[in-house]
């Protein structure tokens, strides 16, 4: 839904390496009252302090000295905190390289969570998490579910991982191999990211992962569509925290599985087709994009936890960001009620909306474009889902090794949904 409100955030940096010149930060604040956002990063002594009006959207840049940003497991974290709620988005400049991050508030977090590490784009690629603590000391135990070496330690599946952690302190673990259905448990909340990324000899590099839901906000009930590009088959992966028993549909095609603690499961979802998942215990489900070309762009894979039927809402507030090339809308709505939507007061009856087959649900997309403005979409008692896709307009990459010719590639950012009481978690993307 769009990006939550909230009054503190910490966000991890991702490992940046063999990057000499200074990384730029613009971090695009969004204030629901007048607020004071303060901006810290220790490692380079940084603080800053910017009034925000209620309404506006302000970039506060900072530009980071190559020798202080994080190169390895343990990484300082960016602290922001307001006087009042704000959404924000950070944009990341390395090179000629563009990430986006969606990060949630520190309020929204939780002490239970299990990971989801996706098969990666190559087989030497690092399977890894993250996690970041908030501002009072923590106790972590992380119960592995393939070996991992930490801070010069090996860890096997069934040993465990028990780590102090000091106010706004983040860890990374990685691993060669699946890290998914790993338990993580803490004294306090934490902040956990999931996925992978490239081995550090791999040029440009590159690294896909999600923030995750705790297991207090994971639901029973999700409806969603592909997104995979033609010819493409794109996966869900469900992750359960107990025996649970699930019930999807792929377009009409049904099948149901027992899940125990920690298992994962992956479905796979071909091009232009819906998925609903309905299990009688609360799971995680994740959308794993596989990219491919679309025109003539090629786009790179990306991670997006799909919104459960209990995180929909009645209204939400969009920002439309002019950094992307456009914005789409997926909404995810009962079928009796798309009558209802309404996109900044006018009603949606120009779009195509595609019934959910074995559901009372429908889907559709909606190209809002990319005017820097709020926008307010909404249906009048009936609560219904929104994920917005930004596609960024940012400096086009060529890889090496590709023949001449070849197109450019571009990241399609998955924009973490939110709205006025309930929001989903970050998603990251690197190219």
């Amino acid at each position: 839904m769009p990006a939550p409100a909230g009054e503190q955030f910490v966000i991890p940096i991702p490992a940046i390496h063999k990057e000499k010149r200074p990384v730029k930060f613009e971090f695009q604040v969004t204030a629901q009252e007048p607020t004071t956002v303060t901006i810290i990063y220790e490692p380079a002594k940084i603080k800053k302090e910017v009034t925000v009006e209620k309404g506006q959207t302000t970039t506060i840049t900072i530009m980071i000295p190559s020798e202080k940003l994080p190169k390895d497991t343990g990484a300082a974290p960016f602290i922001i905190t307001s006087q009042s709620p704000i959404t924000l988005t950070v944009i990341i400049h390395i090179g000629s390289r563009v990430e986006t991050i969606e990060p949630v508030p520190s309020q929204q977090h939780g002490v239970e969570y299990y990971v989801l590490t996706p098969p990666g784009k190559s087989d030497d690629d690092d399977k890894e998490f993250s996690i970041g603590n908030f501002q009072k000391p923590n106790n972590v135990v992380i119960y592995p579910t393939a070996t991992v070496v930490f801070q010069g330690q090996t860890y096997k599946p069934g040993n465990k991982i028990t780590i102090s952690f000091k106010p706004f302190e983040v860890i990374r673990v990685k691993s060669k191999d699946n890290l998914s259905g790993t338990r993580i448990l803490a004294t306090n909340p934490i902040t956990v990211f999931s996925g992978y990324s490239s081995p550090e000899t791999v040029t440009p590099s590159y690294q896909i992962s999600t923030g995750l839901y705790p297991v207090t906000q994971w639901g029973k009930e999700f409806f969603f569509r592909s997104l995979a590009v033609t010819g493409n088959t794109d996966m869900v992966f469900v992750v359960a925290s107990r025996p649970t028993n699930i019930q999807f549909q792929v377009g009409d095609h049904k099948q149901s599985q027992t899940l125990k603690a920690g298992e994962v499961t992956q479905i796979g979802i071909p091009e232009l087709t819906t998925v609903f998942i309905r299990a009688d215990q609360p799971v995680q489900a994740t959308y794993y994009g596989t990219g491919g070309k679309i025109e003539d762009t090629l786009y790179e894979y990306f991670m997006l936890n799909i919104p459960h039927t209990g995180l929909f809402a009645t209204k939400y507030r969009v920002p439309s960001n002019p950094i992307s090339e456009r914005n789409r809308a997926v909404l995810i709505v009962k079928t009796s009620a798309v009558s209802l939507i309404t996109f900044d007061g006018k009603s949606l009856s120009n779009i195509e909306w595609k019934p959910i087959p074995g559901t009372e649900y429908s889907i559709a997309i909606y190209d809002f474009g990319n005017k820097p403005t709020m926008h307010l979409v909404e249906a009048p008692a009936m609560p219904f889902g929104l994920v917005i896709i930004r596609y960024p307009q940012q400096p086009a990459i060529v890889k090496p090794g590709r023949p001449t010719g070849s197109k450019l590639i571009f990241s399609m950012l998955p924009f973490s949904m939110f709205n006025d009481i309930s929001s989903l978690p970050i998603s990251i993307l690197r190219t």
